[in-house]
């Protein structure tokens, strides 16, 4: 959510009685990324049951603010995806994808998210280890804050305060972990 995105905010946003039938099995796929970037501020999210059947995926959960997006340059003036030169996303002379627009804000920052119900399951015949849960903030000011992780469970594993699959910088506060994973 909210990565390629140039808007002020994603506010009071609910995502609920969610089947994900085949989810892929791919190195760098997260199957929540809370991504603000530019100025975005990111607050009062809701996922709440939501079930993910597929092959273990690399992260569970992963939000990282971003000052900017990798790759891209803000511009004053948008105009067309027809980029010809410059450093593009995709490299020198690359088509679109290589300019955004910073739209004023107090971001990025992730504030006030619940996770509820959520639940994966399905083949694991990944050989790698998925499942992190990446709470990473920039700072003091840009930060992640009021998380609550309420009976999710990866692949039948818990995910709470214990689980070595949770990772958080300094700049995450007030994370709470609520229940225990759904059977």
């Amino acid at each position: 959510m909210a990565t390629e995105s140039s808007c002020p905010a994603f506010r009071n946003f609910t995502a609920r009685n969610i089947d994900v039938i085949h989810f892929p099995d791919r190195d760098r796929v997260q199957i929540f990324w809370l991504h603000p970037t530019g100025e975005m501020s990111m607050e009062n999210l809701c996922f709440e049951n939501i079930r993910i059947n597929g092959h273990k995926p690399y992260n569970l959960i992963k939000m990282t603010p971003a000052l900017q997006l990798v790759g891209t340059r803000p511009i004053e003036k948008p105009r067309p995806n027809n980029i010809k030169t410059g450093p593009g996303r995709r490299g020198p002379g690359s088509c679109g994808y290589g300019e955004f627009v910073v739209v004023p804000s107090s971001g990025p920052y992730i504030h006030n998210v619940t996770f509820r119900n959520i639940y994966t399951y399905g083949t694991k015949n990944s050989p790698k280890a998925g499942g992190t849960v990446l709470l990473q903030g920039i700072d003091d000011k840009y930060n992640i804050s009021g998380v609550t992780f309420e009976n999710v469970s990866y692949y039948g594993e818990p995910i709470n305060a214990l689980s070595e699959k949770v990772q958080m910088n300094d700049f995450v506060k007030h994370v709470q972990f609520v229940g225990k994973h759904i059977e």
